[in-house]
């Protein structure tokens, strides 16, 4: 007959076996769960919450486009709501917030429900369609619906697709930030071009009057795509030949770091010749 000790040694045995089985079983702590884990933060297009004014604002993650800011460049977004085109060919460069790591592109004049499109046009000649939902209760994570490779144009395998033309207001706006960014190691080609999106007092610089005058050069850029303006290419040769001769106390002096964002005073640093900057348009 076994003593009161081997029996309690015996249930002992039993509970510790018992313990083992039901950790082995459950997957509680310690134990390593192996399955899909939650988004990517850093790899998303989002549709963020309608406002009450009924806008929205895509949010397309550098991680979707590439590795870096320099996969940014010649990288494109055409946004669609609804089927229908709001806007096309914007540069990723130009919207892209880089505290955030996205790219933030309004989207206005939205209806609970309306579906918005994004095609993002990479600079390794591929492209990726993504679609939403919008809400006016939270963030939407859009979908991938469809990727491949840009061709260009049917029939035109083994040559290159005609070139978009040249924009002035692109070419301006690249010639100033390379000024600024090499005389002002803290500001950034995002930042700078952001910046000068939003100005509407160079318009008239450029050689645009009378309504033209109030356009940021963000929609001067768009006007001239569209057709509105033309530009003449001596004196615009002739105004990027005299930008890039701004020297850098011209530069620095236009410049408050208390105000990043606000490159007003570059007005005064433009050419105002009609041979050059001043008749550009």
């Amino acid at each position: 007959m076994r003593t009161l000790t081997q029996r309690r040694l015996s249930i002992l045995v039993l509970i510790l076996v018992l313990m083992s089985f039901y950790r082995c079983s459950c997957g509680g702590s310690g134990t390593t769960q192996v399955g899909n884990s939650g988004p990517d933060a850093t790899s998303t297009v989002t549709v963020g919450k309608m406002s009450e004014g009924g806008n929205a604002m895509v949010y397309v993650s550098l991680g979707i486009i590439g590795e870096d800011e320099n996969d940014l460049v010649d990288t494109t977004i055409d946004v669609a709501v609804n089927g229908e085109t709001e806007s096309e060919g914007l540069e990723a460069l130009g919207y892209y917030d880089s505290d955030e790591a996205q790219v933030a592109i309004p989207v206005k004049d939205v209806s609970e429900g309306d579906i918005i499109t994004i095609t993002i046009h990479k600079s390794d000649d591929t492209y990726e369609v993504y679609k939403s939902t919008v809400s006016s209760i939270g963030d939407s994570t859009s979908i991938l619906e469809s990727a491949g490779v840009d061709i260009g144009d049917e029939g035109t395998s083994g040559t290159d697709p005609d070139p978009e033309p040249d924009n002035a207001v692109t070419d301006i706006k690249e010639a100033l930030c390379d000024e600024v960014t090499a005389c002002i190691s803290y500001v950034s080609d995002s930042l700078c071009l952001a910046g000068l999106n939003l100005l509407t007092n160079l318009t008239d610089e450029f050689g645009v009057t009378g309504s033209g005058t109030a356009l940021t050069l963000e929609e001067l850029e768009l006007a001239v795509e569209a057709g509105t303006y033309t530009s003449d290419d001596t004196a615009l040769a002739q105004c990027l030949t005299d930008i890039e001769d701004l020297s850098c106390s011209e530069i620095q002096s236009a410049y408050s770091i208390y105000n990043p964002t606000n490159f007003d005073d570059l007005e005064d640093l433009i050419p105002s010749g009609t041979d050059t900057c001043g008749g550009v348009f």
